[in-house]
């Protein structure tokens, strides 16, 4: 939400449940590909936004997340 304000909520929020909920996080290739259309999206939403930093840091808190 920080880099895409509302919009940018409302998009994850969609990805996630149309790929099946929050477990979609726990299988790589599943989140690899949502990842990929989140940012695709979040492109056209905005494309000044730091998109690529957004969704390294989506990455690393999934991650961190999965570790716990």
């Amino acid at each position: 939400m920080a880099y895409l304000s509302k919009e940018g909520r409302t998009l994850i929020e969609k990805r996630i449940k149309e790929a099946g909920g929050n477990g979609v996080l726990l299988d790589n290739d599943k989140t690899e590909a949502m990842l990929t259309q989140i940012e695709d999206e979040a492109r056209a939403i905005d494309s000044h936004a730091r998109i690529d930093e957004m969704v390294d840091l989506m990455r690393s808190e999934i991650a961190g997340r999965l570790a716990v």
